[in-house]
């Protein structure tokens, strides 16, 4: 069993740690996006700005029913693509391509239908101790995660994935290790959002899904051949645009 530690927090004399790693799988006890419904697209290719849509879906497979998918690209200074995607009828994914010299930010959002929000989803229930991302990334990328509960109360936790990650692995963010975790109320929880933000330009990335975990050990689900597919492409797409700039 191999196992990479990507970063440890101490948590009340406890370590805790965040991982990516292969090894035995824990459960995902809540889902809050595998991405198999709810197609969107946001296109900023040739230019700059900020796109949002929000797309209905079986609240079984996106927490609350309702995906808010933001985009954001701030800089493209030869015009070049900027596109973030979800299509369950080709990969059940989010997948956000991002050109040579291309800049931007993308950030999923659950807060129920209309923004109502989610009116205390117990994120611990199950066990739950932590978030669980599934993805792969071509370059640096800072993931950002955070929870507000229907008392307002907001717990954040930021990591940054240094090195690229071109087969699927599992990012587990545990609760006790976000910044004001103590004060936020995780079983009575308003609002679930995370924030993908590339460190270098033109850093093409997928989610295969978010979810609660009741382990700190994990590894990505078995069922995620799509996004081993995806990261295969973006392995390739990567690897000529590389070459096509060399010289």
């Amino acid at each position: 069993m191999k196992t990479k530690l990507l970063s440890c927090l101490l948590a009340a004399a406890t370590a805790l740690c965040l991982t990516a790693e292969n090894a035995s799988a824990g459960l995902i006890v809540t889902m809050i996006d595998d991405f198999v419904s709810g197609p969107q697209s946001l296109n900023l290719s040739g230019t700059t700005g900020t796109l949002t849509d929000a797309a209905s879906g079986n609240p079984a497979d996106i927490l609350g029913g309702e995906r808010n998918l933001t985009f954001n690209v701030g800089v493209n200074r030869f015009g070049l693509s900027a596109t973030a995607s979800v299509n369950p009828a080709v990969n059940d994914s989010l997948n956000v391509d991002l050109g040579p010299f291309v800049n931007g930010d993308t950030t999923v959002t659950y807060d129920g239908t209309g923004s109502s929000g989610l009116g205390g989803i117990d994120l611990t229930s199950g066990g739950g101790i932590a978030l669980a991302i599934d993805f792969i990334a071509t370059n640096p990328i800072t993931v950002t995660a955070e929870v507000v509960d229907t008392a307002s109360n907001v717990a954040t936790l930021t990591f940054l994935q240094a090195t690229p990650i071109i087969t699927p692995e599992r990012l587990v963010l545990p609760f006790a290790a976000f910044a004001n975790a103590a004060q936020t109320d995780f079983s009575q929880v308003d609002r679930v959002s995370v924030n993908f933000a590339p460190q270098n330009s033109g850093n093409d990335f997928g989610v295969g899904l978010i979810g609660t975990t009741n382990s700190l050990s994990s590894t990505p689900e078995p069922g995620t051949p799509l996004l081993v597919l995806a990261a295969i492409t973006l392995a390739i797409t990567h690897r000529s645009r590389r070459v096509h700039h060399i010289g």
